[in-house]
């Protein structure tokens, strides 16, 4: 469960997907709209204000279609509110192909554009797969994407949400697979936050064979996820991630892999990787050296798999 940070590179994924859309849906999406009534309520607040909005359209030539631009750039906790206020409505069967048609198309061809602008290399709900794209031969920009783009709102119950920019998230196909339509409210990459919410520890009970300190045994546990600001209004939306992708099982089935750490932990603390620090000082600083014993990243935990369980083991064991 890591944020992505996009609000830098808002304005140009922005401009990718609107270039798209523009270009070969706008003119199509003009007659969904005018043929249905809810979509109406849904973008522009009333009918009435959609007939003033068309009749400018056809009188002044309107380009910029701000109004268009603001639902399908809404930010996530606009999508709340419309959903509150589709409750009891539905577009209609045409609007619902359209949505889900035009979804399809962007996935092949413009999904990949925009995760590589994003520059995410790890899915952000299991930070545990990688997400790779792609090009062709003579390809310029990329065009396929090894992982999947999630609908945070499933498409399946809110079809009018399908082409909503910020209700698409880039995930891994495992992640995309296990949540499904599951509509439970769980961690939102671009508008939760993970800084401060949550980390790995490792556990065990005093009966244990406490050899796994020096990292020479995988008897122990690791405790997935200790919360921190348990008060916090996205805590729920934390533990909501914990249960639909199934990230206690997925964590707690890795002592091996967290055993390597603590053993390079261990070394490090001794002395013994401070000694080759200072034989390399010419060449290698320690924060370098550290970054590529521990293959970790200190802060874009999406540019590795499992930068933010390696991050925590480091810090429980004093490495950083």
């Amino acid at each position: 469960m890591i944020r992505i940070d996009f609000e830098a590179k808002k304005k140009d994924i922005e401009e990718i997907f609107w270039k798209w859309f523009y270009k070969y849906h706008l003119k199509e999406f003009l007659k969904i709209i005018d043929n249905d009534i809810n979509l109406q309520k849904l973008i522009f607040k009333d009918e009435g204000k959609y007939l003033l909005w068309k009749k400018d359209l056809s009188q002044y030539k309107k380009t910029d279609y701000k109004e268009l631009k603001d639902f399908f750039f809404s930010l996530p906790k606009i999508h709340f509110e419309y959903c509150e206020k589709m409750k009891g409505l539905e577009i209609n069967s045409t609007s619902e192909q359209f949505f889900k048609k035009r979804y399809r198309n962007f996935r092949e061809s413009q999904a990949p554009k925009i995760v590589h602008v994003l520059d995410i290399h790890a899915c952000p709900y299991c930070n545990r797969n990688f997400l790779d794209i792609y090009y062709g031969p003579e390809a310029i920009k990329p065009n396929r994407f090894n992982g999947d783009i999630d609908h945070y709102f499933p498409q399946s119950k809110y079809p009018y949400l399908a082409l909503c920019l910020y209700n698409l998230i880039p995930a891994c196909k495992t992640c995309n697979h296990e949540k499904n339509a599951n509509d439970r409210r769980h961690f939102h990459p671009y508008m939760d936050d993970h800084r401060g919410m949550y980390c790995f520890k490792t556990n065990f009970d005093v009966e244990v064979d406490i050899d796994y300190l020096y990292g020479l045994s995988e008897k122990f546990d690791i405790q997935v996820f200790d919360y921190y600001n348990k008060n916090h209004n996205d805590i729920n939306n934390i533990k909501g991630s914990v249960e639909v992708f199934c990230l206690d099982d997925k964590y707690k089935k890795m002592t091996s892999f967290a055993k390597n750490i603590i053993r390079k932990a261990y070394i490090y603390n001794n002395g013994y990787l401070k000694d080759f620090v200072d034989q390399y000082s010419d060449i290698l600083d320690e924060k370098e050296v550290i970054q590529i014993l521990f293959d970790y990243e200190e802060k874009d935990f999406l540019n590795k798999p499992l930068s933010k369980f390696k991050y925590d083991l480091m810090k429980e064991f004093d490495v950083i």
